[in-house]
């Protein structure tokens, strides 16, 4: 495991890098060729990478015995391809079935009836709301995690949840954490997740009119 250690940088790029050639193949295959089979071949290909993604932050730690710069970004990008990611992934893959070469003429029905349901409002906040209980989810696991990890245990969790006035502060030593990357991670993460929230929640509480 030494030369991963030691290459982790050159592997994560190589693999993040490998991973958008496989989900540009796999939309090229998909609506450039018509090959809808075969293009799941790129898809797994890509989960395979993010897959490795993660096995390659858990080593670099197991070897180190500390969380360092790299299993941050590593995680990053982890949290973006499972959340926004996916989200946006969704949004391309819509619009490359309305726009795609064939037309609305060469889908075949089960592939159009999805594409007029992506544009239905109410379907449109459906998705929404699930990729923001996907973010929750995540993000929720995470805080977990963290806290295990480097929590202060000086007081109880739901009294940081209770009292947020260490936010104000902007310092980690009043935070939950004991490091001060953990506590800039949560920060921007919470920056985001409240960004998130009042975006996919726009879209139930103030639909479009349907067309």
């Amino acid at each position: 495991m030494d030369g991963v250690v030691e290459w982790q940088w050159e592997l994560f790029i190589f693999s993040e890098i490998l991973g958008w050639v496989a989900m540009s193949l796999f939309l090229f295959v998909r609506y450039g060729l018509g090959k809808w089979r075969s293009s799941f071949f790129f898809l797994a290909a890509f989960v395979v990478l993010t897959l490795f993604q993660s096995w390659l932050g858990w080593v670099v730690y197991e070897a180190t015995g500390a969380i360092s710069s790299f299993q941050i970004v590593v995680f990053i990008f982890l949290v973006y391809a499972f959340t926004f990611g996916l989200s946006d992934f969704r949004n391309v893959d819509s619009y490359l079935k309305k726009w795609t070469v064939k037309g609305e003429k060469g889908l075949t029905k089960p592939p159009k009836r999805n594409m007029d349901r992506s544009h239905d409002p109410i379907e449109v906040a459906r998705k929404n709301r699930k990729s923001w209980y996907i973010h929750s989810i995540v993000f929720g696991g995470a805080q977990i995690v963290f806290w295990t990890m480097f929590g202060r245990y000086d007081a109880p969790w739901f009294h940081y949840l209770t009292d947020l006035s260490w936010l104000q502060r902007n310092s980690f030593q009043m935070s939950p954490y004991t490091e001060p990357m953990i506590y800039q991670i949560t920060i921007a993460w919470g920056l985001i997740f409240l960004l998130d929230t009042v975006v996919s929640w726009s879209y139930t509480l103030f639909p479009e009119e349907k067309k």
